[in-house]
């Protein structure tokens, strides 16, 4: 399976992107599970893209969705502010709310729940890849 659908970069349409992920995770055969993680880790990158990709001015994320038997894959593409969110630290999350600093979870929570996460920077667009395997490919 093979989908991909474009968005404005826009908080507002979280609900609409999560509609286009739910549709396309049950097309692709996800289980609970997969899906679950795959939609969290989606609405936090679809969430930053609309916050800080485009600062001032109106852009677009576009979203791919593939799966293969073992994995799927989700492409988050976009032309905004060149950023790799794999660089930031990872946080201490063992220090008490108050002494955190402020950012970093999100991607955080990313990286624990897929088993793939990569970014790249090509043809001035943020590409950046989440993937799932399949709890039936697991061992």
């Amino acid at each position: 399976m093979f989908v991909s659908r474009s968005f404005q970069a826009d908080i507002d349409l979280l609900p609409d992107m999560t509609a286009f992920l739910e549709a396309s995770l049950e097309e692709a055969g996800a289980g609970p599970k997969e899906s679950f993680d795959l939609q969290l880790s989606a609405d936090e990158i679809f969430t930053n893209i609309s916050l800080y990709a485009y600062q001032e001015k109106v852009g677009e994320v576009e979203i791919t969705i593939s799966s293969t038997e073992d994995a799927i894959t989700i492409t988050f593409t976009d032309s905004g502010t060149p950023f790799n969110p794999l660089s930031l630290p990872q946080p201490d999350i063992t220090l008490g709310i108050d002494e955190r600093k402020i950012g970093g979870l999100g991607i955080h929570l990313v990286r624990e729940l897929m088993d793939t996460v990569t970014y790249q920077r090509r043809d001035e667009k943020n590409i950046l890849f989440i993937e799932k395997h399949r709890e039936s490919t697991r061992k």
